[in-house]
């Protein structure tokens, strides 16, 4: 019995050293060219303005008289941007886009049925929030609340 538990512990310390490498471990991110600045508090009331100002404009342009609308918007100041939430429903239908209106830039999309409709007919046609896709609209809405607050 000995020479069998002698002959597994030397089995596992030489099949221990044919083992690959480990991989270093990742290298850290690279900082940014230039570390946002701490905005002083007028700054920081002149950009909500500035925000709560282009979302009402985008507001305006963006609704139709064919569907009920409404937005809301957040001004970020740890990312410094303004994040614009516009919902439209069109009948059975539910569209909800999340863009940061400084940059003209789409964050999240999700079109699906305005009534919570089960699965298969209540799957969004789309439903996705930057590179995470999801399959409800309670999932896009999870993926969608950290950018309307800090």
């Amino acid at each position: 019995m000995t020479g069998r538990l002698a002959l597994l512990m030397a089995l596992g310390a030489v099949s221990a050293c044919d083992a690959p490498p480990r991989a270093a471990a990742p290298a850290p991110p690279p900082a940014p060219a230039e570390p946002l600045a701490v905005l002083s508090r007028q700054q920081i009331q002149e950009r909500a303005e500035q925000c709560a100002k282009k979302a009402r404009e985008t507001f305006r342009r963006d609704s139709d008289g064919g569907a009920v609308a409404e937005f809301a918007f957040h001004y970020s100041t740890g990312l410094d941007t303004c994040f614009y939430l516009l919902t439209i429903t069109r009948q059975e239908t539910l569209g909800k886009k999340l863009l940061d209106i400084f940059e003209n830039e789409t964050y999240g999309e999700f079109l699906g049925l305005a009534a919570g409709e089960p699965p298969p007919r209540g799957q969004p046609a789309t439903c996705r929030v930057e590179s995470l896709h999801c399959a409800s609209r309670g999932e896009w809405e999870i993926l969608a609340a950290p950018y309307m607050r800090d």
